[in-house]
């Protein structure tokens, strides 16, 4: 018969401050506040103030010694994916407000193109300055190359935003 021998179990006090006679201490309740304000910083974070209560108030908890640690951690961490969460929207807005008048831009360019080919002018190298998204009633001039016409400009004005007259010029 064999007799297993099991390691002692250790358990560390309780963090100072924690009294099993009085829940609810002040740590506990910092704890509380950080979970919660982290939890409300996944859903609404203006200014990231939810987020900063959260990390902070969790820390403090950490600090104090409260019993509900859990807690305390939930805090951070919801508080830091708020702001990660934050971060990420403000980046993403802008590549999808860049990417798309990059888009605009490039299209402008081929639809001269297109355009002046179907009315028998062949363009080549066409290059528009980047611009605002054009209102009705403005103009812009871009350049390209012409077959046997050699370098050319190109005025545009914009009769809505969309639409355009455009007029090619041989340069120089």
């Amino acid at each position: 018969m064999t007799v297993s021998t099991a390691r002692p179990v250790r358990i560390d006090p309780p963090p100072p401050g924690w009294d099993a006679k009085r829940p609810g201490t002040d740590a506990d309740r910092t704890a509380t506040t950080a979970m919660v304000a982290g939890i409300v910083s996944l859903v609404v974070n203006p200014l990231l103030i939810a987020s900063i209560i959260g990390i902070v108030s969790g820390r403090r908890a950490l600090r104090a010694g409260t019993a509900l640690r859990g807690r305390a951690i939930a805090g951070i961490a919801t508080g830091i994916a708020g702001i990660v969460l934050i971060v990420l929207a403000v980046v993403v807005g802008f590549l999808i407000g860049f990417l798309g008048a990059a888009a605009a831009h490039q299209g402008l360019e081929s639809g001269i193109v297109r355009g002046m080919a179907q009315q028998g002018t062949t363009l080549t190298d066409v290059a528009c300055p980047t611009s605002p998204a054009p209102r009705t009633g403005t103009t812009l001039v871009c350049t390209g190359q012409a077959a046997g016409i050699g370098p050319v400009r190109i005025d545009l004005a914009f009769t809505s935003e969309t639409a355009y007259t455009a007029r090619v010029v041989r340069a120089g």
